[in-house]
């Protein structure tokens, strides 16, 4: 869909909501956009039971990455499910805990001392973290909230949910604690209306990065200023990874906003001149093809070794996911996978 110009190109940000044919939808997904790899991102902590379904993604499609996430249903701790996940062959850890939503349903602060046993296996091990903290601005602001946020429960105006800045305090004590801890903010961490603080943190944080992945807000604040949002990317043009968060829920509908998002963030990277999305005015920086190779695949490469899977350790995980599945809709959804995965 996209010239590339050659440039292999790595989607660190991707999800799967459906059951079996999710998986080959997101496999033609990645055909469609003409992206190389992809890393799917497990929600395993909003209670689903999604690592089966990435670990199935990651086995059915050789090559690709996948991220777990912690489960808030085991008996076991974090660091157990850790050193257990990884040993499966997942290639990374995706938490949703810093999202206002599930941050104020599990109850847990991010840098709390429950988890430094879990981060440290990470940093200790070299194993990236990919975590999504706070959200965009004007979801804590009423008037200004877009209707798809206000429809999606992403409004926290009510007084039960932490603010923005409280969220971002926490991710600074985890990058605090845990210096050398590979940590991907999801999101540029909602902070492209201040690209000053933004980039502050990443001199004061090695191993931090920031994946582009829209919302298309962060888009439109760098278009009020080009010149500055390009110096930002070639001055950190090693610690930017290029994400989408495509999904596997594909009518016509869906997959017309995706091909607009996905051209959108092409248009950006590659093209210096103004573009339209949808109502919004927006601007291209184009980079460099050096700069453009390191966002597009070779820093999430550097920072993510690919693990192989074992079909056997596959199928193993997936029949104890079935025995601890109490939605029909779970049921059948892993009990299509299975069938799947036995083809193989």
């Amino acid at each position: 869909m996209f010239n590339f110009k050659g440039i292999r190109v790595i989607d660190c940000h991707i999800h799967i909501m459906g059951g079996a044919d999710g998986i080959g939808i997101l496999k033609k997904q990645k055909e469609r956009y003409g992206y190389d790899k992809v890393n799917i991102l497990s929600l395993e902590a909003t209670g689903s039971l999604q690592n089966a379904k990435c670990l199935a993604f990651k086995l059915l499609s050789p090559g690709d990455y996948a991220f777990a996430g912690l489960s808030y249903k085991s008996d076991d701790d974090f660091l157990s499910q850790a050193k257990a996940l990884y040993d499966l062959g997942f290639d990374g850890f995706k938490m949703i805990e810093g999202k206002p939503g599930p941050r104020k349903k599990i109850g847990i602060p991010l840098n709390a001392p429950v988890y430094d046993p879990f981060y440290s296996y990470c940093e200790e091990n070299g194993i990236p973290v990919l975590l999504h903290a706070a959200d965009p601005a004007v979801f804590w602001d009423e008037s200004k909230a877009p209707s798809f946020a206000k429809e999606s429960g992403w409004l926290y105006t009510d007084g039960t949910f932490l603010s923005k800045e409280e969220i971002t305090q926490e991710v600074i004590g985890v990058l605090e604690k845990h210096k050398q801890l590979k940590l991907i903010l999801a999101h540029f961490f909602f902070m492209s209306d201040d690209l000053k603080r933004a980039g502050d943190l990443l001199e004061e944080y090695p191993n931090l990065y920031y994946d582009i992945t829209p919302g298309t807000e962060m888009y439109v604040d760098f278009a009020q200023d080009t010149a500055i949002a390009r110096a930002f990317f070639e001055k950190y043009q090693d610690r930017i990874i290029f994400g989408t968060d495509n999904y596997d829920v594909d009518p016509q509908e869906e997959k017309e906003i995706k091909d607009v998002i996905n051209s959108l963030m092409y248009s950006f990277l590659f093209d210096d001149k103004p573009f339209k999305a949808w109502d919004l005015e927006l601007h291209g920086i184009g980079l460099s093809r050096e700069f453009l190779e390191k966002i597009l695949h070779k820093n999430f490469e550097r920072i993510t070794p690919l693990q192989g899977v074992d079909k056997a350790k596959v199928i193993d995980f997936i029949e104890n996911a079935l025995d601890h599945a109490n939605k029909e809709e779970e049921l059948k959804e892993l009990s299509e996978i299975m069938a799947l995965i036995t083809e193989l």
